[in-house]
């Protein structure tokens, strides 16, 4: 779906008026789809975009990142590649601008880490699924 410039002036003043959140409005007044403005907000971040209902994590590397530390930071690791430098963790999160955690989860997992821009619903139900709470955590 492409919005007209007709659509973006008027998603504009509604946000204006009322404040709500112009992605909000976007998705739920005018019909973007909510990957598709993902992929707007990652692309205005110099990031790539990941639906978390497509992708899931390569067991392997959970065990990588704790529980704890992925909880906390928000991240959920999805998957080990290997760039011209060594390997790198590839990891979603949903909020591009508050990428302060991935420093501890470089020192914890030992390798670089490629921050993926995934919706923030789909990384909570992915971290309570993948890193369950127990009485034992």
């Amino acid at each position: 779906m492409s919005l007209t410039p007709e659509q973006l002036r008027q998603a504009t003043e509604l946000h204006r008026q009322t404040g709500r959140a112009l992605e909000e409005i976007l998705v739920t007044d005018f019909g973007v789809p909510p990957f598709q403005m993902l992929q707007a907000k990652a692309f205005l971040h110099n990031m790539r975009a990941v639906d978390l209902e497509q992708v899931s994590p390569e067991a392997d590397v959970l065990g990588r990142v704790p529980a704890e530390v992925a909880r906390r930071v928000g991240i959920l690791p999805l998957r080990l590649i290997w760039q011209g430098y060594g390997p790198c963790l590839c990891v979603a999160v949903s909020n591009p601008e508050d990428l302060s955690g991935l420093d501890e989860v470089v020192r914890v997992a030992g390798v670089k880490v490629q921050p993926f821009l995934a919706l923030a619903g789909q990384v909570a139900r992915a971290l309570e699924e993948h890193y369950p709470k127990g009485p034992d955590v």
